[in-house]
């Protein structure tokens, strides 16, 4: 029963922006309202019954006076009980005079529009603004869009761009929650093609409290792809991400396959590359929609850090080609060591370094020594068979296969090598590694110091009539680099590599060498003359051992205090030699690595560089710079990032990729030390490579919060007449009424007055 209503205030306006949501949100219609509340309901058994005796009591009444009363003093006494019983009732039903200050709140519907990259495929955008333009028909909206973040759509809605990197509902819900919050919040509207990340899986706690939070339910408007949807998406690459050099690597290629009719006789091809090189490609059948598992196998042969893709190549009236290449990081390793060893001839030095190769675990060895027989120069392998020489087989392809060439008091003329030595010098250019080991046979000759080898050896040979060899006897010694180098650390300590390399005999060596400006010598004679000199040449690396007397550390002996450990230090020498030249980790001066090996075309690589002296101690403050090349083309990246290492001898350097592919990235210093990384690039970011609606997880939201999943033809929303205003009670004032003494009075006094008109009348 309303008798008194005061209306103060406004609504929020369908438009504006996320922070002016709040304060026009609390502003609200304000009434004044005042009634009377009844303290017993009537239709409670207690007021039925209280009525029903009422009427009883004026029934009983009407009864006993209709003989003895008629006219007017009849119905005059009837009304005067029925005033008597009403004001009884109306007493014990306790009614009270309430004053209500209320509240009333509009709710609003606010609507989400997906913008993220995904919603660009098959007119999705589109489509939502369609939505938009039905549903505001219906009642009031307020209009967002959101990508990585929620914003106000756009006052003229047709320019709203899909161009956001992800869809992210979780900051959008956030963001509405600290903004329109119930009661002026009444419900939420999300149109979107599902392509939502944080719903894969289902909705995870953090969601799961926003919408607590909110308490309004979400329905779902999931634009779905019309049919005959055509579409070729490489959706993984399955494969071990760790490979040996030289064998073979199963290869496991998801595809989703989306065909129409017209692509059913088509076939599609599956290219897969190494650094951006073909090595391997199949031909798919298109014939329907289908999930296909695509087997292949490479064959990588370089170690290292490298870029794995698989790539379909685009197909005519194909929806995107965003999703048609992937990326995957791959680290060949090196399962053994591959050595050929050449000697010369038979003797100490050839014999014991061979025996220490063949009794390595990690080495397969194909060993020859040349014998002269009765047909000539023979070869003598390493199962004591002689065969002619193997040139064309050894320096032809199969050089690919080995790891470390050895020429050890060996001469490459009689055996037609001299042809092949171009080979060679690329080979190790593109990462082999070459040991040189001294003798009469090596180094000395007119014949060696002609050949292509003296452009790219560690050591210069200087041309003259005499041979450069001299029996002459000295002693080593170390320069002050090789006394810090990990190469020549053949004893238990410091104090043992000196006496080790002060007791070994040198019985010949070769002279007529100078080391090159870009090499080190590691070792020399007392004269100066360069004895083991190593370079890196390209991504391979050489050493110069100009001597064939090393064999004498590894020669059984009487034990004296001089030849203590000569043995164990022989094999540490050859290991540590042939680790530098094999580019083993613990022998790199220069490591780096990359804050991720799958980059998106934009996104920082953080570059982490950590440089060693030949001690492996820490270099501190020098110049490092940072390159990329992309590959196989070998363009460069137009900038050169540059920096210095800190007292530990590290540097953090950074690279933004501006286009996809793969890519090579260098870290050097002044003096050439070097470190090298591989990193794939994403072209197109994850959502622009999401083709296919997915309604799984915003049907899911909406049964959450009790919301509605929407057909995305419906062009009305759920329940929005059913959004009536909410009203929120400030302040009540209650004052009863049955209290009150003039109702009190009012009832004694209808009381004697019908006892004076009954005495009077003679009723009584």
């Amino acid at each position: 029963m309303l008798f008194n209503t005061t209306m103060i205030g406004g609504l929020p306006s369908p438009l504006a922006s996320v922070s002016d949501l709040s304060p026009q949100m609390n502003s609200a219609q304000q009434q004044q309202v005042s009634f009377v509340s009844w303290g017993m309901s009537w239709q409670s058994s207690v007021g039925i019954v209280l009525i029903c005796l009422a009427t009883i009591v004026v029934w009983l009444a009407w009864r006993n006076l209709r003989g003895r009363l008629s006219g007017h003093r009849l119905w005059a006494l009837i009304c005067w009980r029925l005033v008597s019983v009403s004001l009884l009732v109306l007493i014990a039903m306790r009614p009270s005079w309430v004053t209500e200050q209320r509240s009333v709140v509009s709710r609003s519907t606010a609507v989400l529009i997906d913008v993220s990259s995904s919603m660009r495929h098959h007119g999705r955008l589109k489509r939502a603004i369609d939505q938009v333009h039905r549903l505001r028909r219906d009642g009031p909206l307020h209009l967002f869009t959101f990508g990585e973040r929620l914003e106000p759509m756009p006052s003229n809605i047709a320019a709203t761009v899909a161009n956001a990197t992800h869809s992210d509902i979780q900051e959008a819900l956030t963001s509405l929650a600290g903004s329109m919050r119930p009661p002026g919040l009444g419900q939420i509207l999300i149109i979107s093609d599902g392509i939502v990340p944080a719903l894969v899986d289902g909705i995870p706690p953090e969601i799961q409290s926003i919408l607590a939070e909110l308490k309004v339910p979400i329905h779902t408007i999931a634009l779905e792809d019309p049919s005959g949807l055509m579409d070729v998406e490489v959706a993984d690459i399955r494969a071990s991400p760790f490979a040996f050099a030289r064998s073979a690597l199963p290869v496991e290629v998801d595809l989703n396959i989306n065909s129409g009719p017209k692509w059913n006789k088509l076939s599609a091809t599956l290219v897969m590359s190494l650094d951006g090189q073909p090595v391997s490609q199949k031909l798919i059948a298109l014939k329907g929609p289908s999930k296909r598992t695509v087997e292949l196998e490479i064959q990588p042969k370089t170690l290292g850090p490298h870029v794995l893709s698989a790539a379909v190549v685009p197909l005519a009236e194909e929806v995107t080609a965003a999703n048609n290449r992937l990326h995957r990081p791959l680290q060949v390793l090196r399962d053994r060591v591959r050595v050929m060893h050449l000697a010369g001839h038979p003797s100490w030095d050839s014999r014991f370094l061979r025996s220490h190769l063949r009794s390595s675990p990690d080495i397969d060895l194909v060993s020859f020594y040349i014998m002269v027989g009765p047909g000539g120069l023979m070869a003598q392998s390493q199962d004591t068979a002689l065969i002619p020489f193997p040139t064309q087989q050894l320096f032809g392809p199969a050089l690919d296969d080995f790891d470390l060439v050895i020429f050890q008091n060996f001469d490459f003329r009689p055996f037609g090598i001299d042809m092949h030595l171009p080979t060679l010098e690329k080979w190790v250019r593109d990462g082999g590694a070459f040991w040189v080991v001294g003798g009469p046979n090596t180094l000395a000759s007119r014949q060696w110091s002609t050949s292509a080898l003296n452009r790219w050896l560690p050591v210069k040979m200087t041309a003259a009539d005499r041979p450069g060899w001299t029996d002459q006897r000295i002693k080593a010694q170390r320069t002050t680099l090789g006394a810090q180098h990990l190469v020549t650390r053949v004893g238990e300590n410091p104090r043992q590599d000196e006496r080790l390399w002060r007791a070994l005999d040198i019985e010949g060596y070769n002279t007529n060498l100078t080391s090159r400006a870009h090499a080190s010598v590691l070792i020399q004679s007392s004269s100066s003359q360069p004895l083991l000199t190593v370079a890196d040449h390209g991504s391979g690396r050489v050493a110069v051992w100009a001597t064939d007397s090393l064999w004498s550390w590894a020669f059984p002996q009487e034990h004296t205090e001089h030849s203590a450990g000569s043995q164990a230090a022989y094999h540490r020498f050859v290991q540590r030699l042939r680790g530098w030249l094999l580019r083993a980790p613990e022998y790199q001066p220069l490591r780096i690595q990359t804050s991720n090996q799958i980059a998106a075309k934009g996104e920082p690589v953080v570059v982490e560089v950590d440089l060693r002296g030949p001690d492996l101690r820490a270099r501190p403050n020098v110049s490092v710079s940072l390159s990329a090349t992309s590959l196989p083309e070998g363009a460069q990246s137009s900038e050169l990032h540059r920096g210095k290492t800190n007292a530990q001898g590290r540097a953090s350097l950074q690279w933004r990729p501006q286009k996809g592919g793969a890519w090579r990235l260098t870290v050097q210093t002044h003096d050439g030390a070097t470190g090298r990384a591989a990193i794939g690039v994403d072209e197109h970011i994850e959502e622009e490579r999401m083709v296919h609606a997915d309604v799984l997880g915003l049907k899911a939201l909406s049964r959450a919060t009790a919301g509605q999943a929407l057909d995305s033809t419906r062009s009305t929303l759920p329940a929005l007449s059913a959004m009536r205003p909410q009203i929120q009670l400030k302040s009540r004032e209650s004052s009863p009424l049955w209290q009150h003494w003039a109702i009190v009075l009012l009832f004694i006094s209808a009381l004697i007055g019908e006892w004076i008109v009954r005495r009077r009348w003679g009723l009584t």
